[in-house]
């Protein structure tokens, strides 16, 4: 893989000929391949991981545990005045004032409006026409 890179390197700095594109398309097509190959390899060794020591409250599955608790925690968020929200009770406030006002329920009479967005398929004539 790293030969690979360095030649795609290597024609990168040059000047592009159709041959030279055509190599590089091909080190590029090799090098997505072998990325995706070892992507793969590195998910099926984790999932062994996980299968073998994963839910039975060993370091593993107390550190992946931690880990996504952390990454799913908000910690703060910036208030309406550019200033950083810490406190748990200025969060849950800010967060239900965001949605309240996002989506509240908007009454307005202006139905008129909306069906000027649907195409008429009765004339004015049709609806003179006697039964």
């Amino acid at each position: 893989m790293e030969f690979i890179a360095s030649r795609i390197t290597k024609i990168q700095k040059t000047t592009l000929t159709n041959e030279t594109k055509e190599e590089l398309q091909g080190l590029e097509k090799e090098m997505d391949k072998l990325l995706s190959m070892e992507e793969r390899y590195l998910q099926q060794r984790s999932r062994i991981k996980w299968l073998n020591y994963g839910d039975k409250n060993t370091k593993l599955f107390r550190a992946t545990t931690v880990q996504r608790w952390r990454t799913n925690t908000i910690r703060r968020l910036k208030g309406e005045n550019v200033q950083w929200i810490e406190d748990d009770f200025g969060l849950k406030e800010h967060i239900v004032k965001h949605f309240d006002e996002h989506f509240k329920e908007v009454i307005t009479n202006k139905s008129s409006e909306a069906i000027d967005l649907f195409e008429r398929r009765v004339t004015k004539a049709m609806n003179k026409e006697p039964e």
